[in-house]
């Protein structure tokens, strides 16, 4: 699963997947939805600064 696809999930479905991380990581729930928010606003971000570079036509 693609991270963006984690966000057309129903919600229940959304909590079912970050519950099968954690249980395969090891890792509490909070930390694997810690982590996946923290990537989406760094890739975000990366993706908002490279637009400034962007020639427009």
């Amino acid at each position: 699963m693609r991270m963006n696809d984690y966000f057309k999930l129903e919600a229940e479905q959304q909590r079912s997947v970050i519950s099968q991380v954690a249980n395969q990581t090891g890792l509490p729930v909070q930390a694997i939805e810690k982590d996946l928010w923290v990537s989406m606003k760094v890739r975000r971000i990366r993706i908002e600064s490279l637009v400034i570079y962007m020639i427009w036509p």
